[in-house]
């Protein structure tokens, strides 16, 4: 993404947290968590650390039906000039994946609107429950009105 381009309009970012490159700045100076943690989203309000387990190496055995969590994150920020920055992004594939289908739900956006009384700036954590490197279940854990 160009500078150019980031003056223009609106950004939808779709991907993981860790490769949000140029954008994770304007994340920074917006969001009340922080990411600066490796693999980790951070809670500094409340000492919450949420943090995916790495990937097993393959050469490790594998215990069938082991339940993993993963960590997805959603926002709408506010960006210079009156725009937004919406960032759909997970710790991982599979939260990132769940957040990126979940922004095209009525009911999930709307548990989030419940939370932050409707306001357009926002930010929410999930926990994504996975078994066998599928999603089992969705939790919201936080959700935020942000200015």
């Amino acid at each position: 993404m160009t500078p150019a381009l980031q003056q223009g309009a609106d950004i939808v970012y779709v991907g993981h947290l860790a490769d949000m490159g140029i954008l994770a700045a304007p994340l920074a100076a917006a969001s009340s968590l922080r990411f600066d943690r490796p693999g980790a989203i951070v809670d500094p309000a409340t000492a919450r650390i949420w943090q995916a387990a790495p990937p097993a190496p393959d050469s490790t055995p594998r215990v069938r039906d082991a339940v993993a969590t993963d960590y997805g994150y959603l926002a709408s920020l506010p960006a210079p000039g009156g725009r937004a920055l919406l960032v759909v992004a997970g710790l991982g594939d599979v939260a990132t994946a769940q957040l990126a289908g979940l922004v095209a739900s009525a009911q999930a956006l709307g548990q989030i609107a419940v939370h932050t009384g409707n306001r357009p700036h926002f930010e929410a954590v999930f926990a994504i429950d996975t078994r066998d490197g599928i999603a089992v279940s969705r939790r919201l854990l936080l959700a935020r009105a942000l200015r």
